[in-house]
């Protein structure tokens, strides 16, 4: 790309990525590739996510979770396909996901803005509920003043009569529901509403309000090389915020309407 606009080669910054999935080269890894020059970017992206999909025997569940996603009103990553080469050889077929960072929460922004976006990695061995814990990796906003994590932290530890009045306070329960009624629909064993709790975005507004927003839904439908049964829409397993929903009336009627628009 940057040979054709005039700037010869581009520096930028490349590394291998994932977990479970993680390969290192000359494997097929998955890579995430950062364009830290303004000038030379396409689009203004800063960052590229390629995914080798190699849990995913179908290559097209990530797609169409996501495309599930969005049809709940859910801001899920955009996909497309990629045959991606290196060094003149080819290592196959990619998913190339949309990056969830600034540039793609300000073309969702409905003017609500980005206070903090955090990456939720690995609950079952973290602690989900200490907000300085390494299971929040920080990739927008202060990595010290974590007072919107905080608050929310709080609030989900709530005793049931004050739960959904507080809970309601710092985060769009109307959005996580639907987050949640889609996670479980589609399998998602691997997710927030699964035991790892992972695989998820916290997205706190101006306001440090919450939404929820998936990744990682490469293992679904009881797919992947996993094929892990799905868990009933009522198994209290998951973060926090999911499984004390389920105790809360209020918030249980939201999440079982929720089901229906999924069915739907």
């Amino acid at each position: 790309y940057g040979g054709t606009s005039g700037f010869g080669a581009w520096d930028i910054k490349m590394r291998l990525k994932g977990v479970g999935s993680y390969r290192s080269l000359p494997q097929k890894a998955a890579l995430r590739l950062e364009f830290p020059n303004e000038l030379q970017r396409v689009f203004g992206i800063k960052r590229m996510t390629l995914n080798n999909m190699i849990q995913d025997p179908s290559k097209v569940n990530e797609a169409i979770g996501y495309t599930l996603f969005r049809a709940m009103g859910i801001a899920a990553p955009r996909t497309g396909y990629a045959e991606v080469w290196i060094n003149g050889a080819s290592y196959g077929l990619y998913l190339n996901v949309e990056s969830i960072d600034k540039v793609a929460l300000e073309k969702r922004s409905s003017g609500g803005g980005t206070t903090h976006l955090y990456e939720g990695r690995l609950g079952s061995e973290g602690d989900p509920l200490n907000a300085n814990d390494a299971h929040y990796q920080v990739d927008v906003g202060s990595t010290i003043n974590r007072a919107d994590l905080e608050e929310l932290i709080a609030a989900s530890q709530a005793s049931a009569p004050t739960w959904y009045a507080r809970v309601s306070a710092a985060a769009d329960l109307q959005q996580m529901t639907r987050y949640w009624a889609v996670d479980r629909y589609i399998g998602n064993w691997d997710g927030y509403t699964g035991a790892s709790i992972s695989n998820y975005y916290l997205h706190s507004d101006n306001d440090g309000r919450f939404q929820m927003l998936p990744w990682g839904v490469d293992q679904i439908f009881g797919g992947g090389v996993e094929k892990r049964a799905p868990y009933s829409f009522g198994q209290p397993v998951g973060g926090l915020l999911f499984t004390q929903c389920l105790v809360v009336s209020t918030c249980r009627a939201l999440y079982v309407q929720a089901l229906r628009d999924v069915r739907d």
